[in-house]
Formats: structure tokens, sequence, C-alpha cells
């Protein structure tokens, strides 16, 4: 896991990969919340928060994980976040969220 640089919409942090989240939710028996920006330049970015803790997505490279289009990041979340247990999508003119069902 490597340091955050610039990441708006929150403080900096520590990247995560996919794989390295769901070995953490594993390991602590909990969910992770889940918040997708929407940056000034464009782009989406996803941070989750689990154990008090926030972390960026990460490339297999270590970089930010970022999206052009909202379409493939939802994609990406639908099938790789279904331990989620609040999901919040940013956007400039307000935040739409859903929790996750009790059996999910």
């Amino acid at each position: 896991m490597s340091e955050l640089q610039g990441l708006s919409g929150a403080p900096a942090g520590t990247l995560i990969t996919i794989s390295e989240l769901h070995r953490l939710a594993t390991f602590l028996g909990c969910r992770y919340d889940v918040d997708a920006h929407h940056e000034a330049n464009g782009h989406w970015v996803v941070i989750f928060t689990i154990a008090d803790r926030r972390y960026g997505l990460s490339t297999v490279r270590g970089q930010l994980r970022r999206w052009r289009r909202l379409e493939p990041l939802l994609t990406f979340l639908n099938a790789h976040c279904q331990r989620h247990g609040a999901m919040r999508l940013h956007t400039g003119s307000g935040t739409f969220s859903r929790s996750a069902s009790p059996d999910n």
C-alpha cells in the first residue's frame, strides 16, 4: 500500500488494491464503505473506509485508479464490492447512496 497524494474529497491516506481490500475485510470480519468521487478534472476515484481508515483504490502499479466515465466505474463496483456496507456516489450536484441488505 502506498501513500495517497492530492486526492480531492478525501484526506491523505494510503492506497489499496481490490484484492488487498478483500483480504483485509475478511481478516477483520467486517464490511467496508465505498465512496466514489467525481473530481474537478472529470475523473472518478474510489475511496474505501474500513475500520475507520480511508484507502484510495490502487492500480497494480501503485497509482490511484481513475475512471473517465461513470458506467465502467459502476460496473467495476458491482463486480468487485459485494461486501460493502454503504455505497455513496458524490457528484457536483449531490450524493446518491445505498446500503447493503443484511443478508448481502
